[in-house]
């Protein structure tokens, strides 16, 4: 092999080995220093159900609806009727979810609008 394609390689060895060694400074530092939320070489880490639970603490829940709750990524079915384990915020978001709903259907008119009989049928204009 020529002088230089021997240095070359050396070179690229060199370099590998030191791009190894920072990567792995750098999973060790990210395991001990794991933030949900916290950005972490351009990308946040994600947060876990084990990170909401930590956060809020939880609490054993019985919806009285189905319906799926988010917190920070995190996805949680809730099931009419079964009893689960969850961060007390999913219980609060599913509470002012229904509040909400319940709200909305009062801005409604409740009965419609009535036509009198004495306005007569609609007929198109010409």
């Amino acid at each position: 092999m020529p002088k230089g394609r021997r240095r070359i390689q050396k070179a690229t060895e060199a370099v590998a080995d030191l791009l190894d060694a920072e990567v792995q400074k750098l999973e060790e530092e990210e395991e001990g220093d794991r933030v949900p939320g916290k950005v972490v070489h351009g990308a946040k880490t994600a947060w876990t159900e084990q990170d909401l639970l930590k956060e809020y603490g939880g609490q054993e829940f019985v919806p009285d609806v189905t319906i799926p709750v988010t917190i920070s990524g995190v996805r949680f079915q809730l099931l009419q009727g079964v009893s689960m384990y969850v961060p007390k915020e999913v219980i609060r978001v599913f509470e002012e979810t229904k509040q909400r709903t319940r709200d909305a259907g009062k801005r409604l008119i409740p009965d419609g609008y009535a036509i009198e009989p004495e306005a007569g049928g609609l007929s198109p204009t010409r």
